[in-house]
């Protein structure tokens, strides 16, 4: 049986973007993650989450800006936390720290850790993200150096992992994605496209699992430009993908 292609869509006009990730499993029905938003001095700025899994159902997260004090409001559950600057969802996240590295690379040594404020379908959290250091990965096309950095634990027992590449040489996106359960299984996405990167297009091909864990990441398409230097110290450089589309698809291996 060969496992479900699922695609990834990016569009930004510098001003607002918009990520849709899908994948349809057989059986249970459509995954769909959706994050929408702006593009304010802090970057990423999301005011909509949506998350469909399978028969569930849609959960919406609201970043409400514009009430006082600024909140974040979910459709799963009645309570609210304060909307902080910079916060994301956890599929915004990954594009957020790919700006703010590509903005400053020299900032980001092994050692250091930025906290993100990130929110789910009912509930947000503070992710520590460590700079681990500069690694060799195997892509589809060969073999690429990528910073490595990596979510840790958020809280007293949490095992489960996330770990992020950013490659340098396709301006600091991610090359390749794991996340790790507390019982060892590993979902991983791995770049598939051309390196350097020329057209904008790529692939991402998972393995270890075949259906989308309870938490993960969505990448990017290629970056039409590169960014200046950014205005605020923390605010990233630019939003990936300034005036660009893409669809990325990306298909798990077949099963034996």
């Amino acid at each position: 049986m060969q496992n479900q292609a699922g695609t990834l869509r990016w569009t930004t006009d510098g001003s607002h973007y918009q990520m849709v990730v899908s994948m349809t499993l057989p059986f249970v029905g459509t995954y769909s993650f959706t994050s929408e938003g702006r593009v304010d001095a802090f970057g990423l700025a999301p005011q909509r989450y949506v998350e469909q899994r399978g028969r569930r159902g849609t959960d919406t997260t609201r970043f409400e800006r514009d009430t006082q004090p600024r909140r974040i409001a979910f459709s799963r559950s009645s309570q609210t936390v304060p909307l902080s600057d910079g916060a994301q969802d956890r599929f915004s996240m990954v594009m957020q720290l790919a700006s703010l590295v590509r903005g400053d690379p020299s900032a980001y040594t092994p050692g250091v850790t930025r906290q993100f404020f990130v929110a789910d379908s009912d509930s947000g959290e503070t992710w520590p993200i460590e700079m681990i250091g500069t690694e060799s990965v195997q892509t589809w096309q060969g073999f690429v150096d990528a910073l490595h950095f990596m979510r840790l634990p958020r809280r007293d027992g949490d095992r489960r992992r996330i770990d992020v590449w950013l490659c340098p040489m396709l301006d600091y996106l991610p090359v390749r994605l794991v996340q790790t359960e507390p019982n060892g299984t590993q979902v991983e996405l791995l770049w598939h496209g051309k390196l350097p990167a020329n057209s904008g297009t790529g692939q991402f091909t998972p393995s270890g699992a075949a259906g989308m864990p309870e938490e993960g990441t969505a990448t990017p398409a290629e970056p039409a430009q590169k960014p200046p230097k950014p205005a605020p110290a923390d605010a990233p450089a630019s939003v990936p993908g300034i005036g660009h589309a893409e669809s990325l698809p990306w298909q798990a291996p077949a099963k034996p």
